[in-house]
């Protein structure tokens, strides 16, 4: 099997986040925990995958920001709770993470690792229903994207970290809609 840096050169290739302000580059290594400030995760589902979508049209894997004192794990449920009304019913499979380098002075949040810290990404073994509104207290709809609605997503414009982590707009906008796509993630165990 090719390496994932030979078979995923844009993922792996250097970059900037302008809407945070960040130098990133994808790596596989799991960072030290308390290096570790944001995590999304692709959750299977009877169907699909959990994502996300907002008002602005977004389309997003469910995670966010770590509070203090919070798990990686914890961090995932309440991300899931939040933003997707969904909870996660096995385990988490770490993925890879984009290690940040931030240029602004100070951090986002005062507890967050600062000037180096790293946006997780992980597999969750399934995502099953929760007691939780999505953001905004609306929770959102669900629908299936079949294979020809991914492949106008996956053409359309590029914005900064749309799947790996979610802009700072759609928060702002919120998650209205829970989609499920009707094709297995392809991942393997890191």
């Amino acid at each position: 099997m090719q390496p994932w840096p030979e078979q995923f050169p844009e993922l792996f290739a250097p970059g900037y986040w302008e809407f945070a302000d960040l130098d990133v580059r994808f790596t596989v290594e799991e960072p030290p925990d308390e290096l570790i400030s944001n995590v999304h995760v692709v959750c299977r589902t009877t169907g699909g995958i959990v994502v996300c979508g907002n008002d602005l049209g977004w389309r997003f894997l469910p995670g966010g920001t770590r509070e203090p004192a919070e798990t990686i794990e914890q961090l995932v449920q309440r991300e899931l709770l939040e933003e997707a009304g969904a909870r996660l019913t096995g385990p988490m499979t770490w993925l890879g993470a984009h290690r940040a380098d931030h240029r602004r002075p100070q951090p986002y949040r005062p507890h967050l690792p600062h000037p180096l810290s790293y946006w997780g990404d992980g597999a969750g073994g399934q995502a099953g229903s929760g007691s939780g509104a999505g953001l905004g207290g609306r929770q959102g709809s669900r629908r299936a994207l079949r294979v020809q609605q991914m492949a106008a997503v996956q053409r359309a414009p590029r914005v900064p970290k749309v799947v790996a982590s979610t802009p700072p707009s759609a928060m702002k906008a919120g998650c209205t809609q829970r989609e499920l796509m009707d094709q297995e993630p392809r991942t393997r165990a890191m």
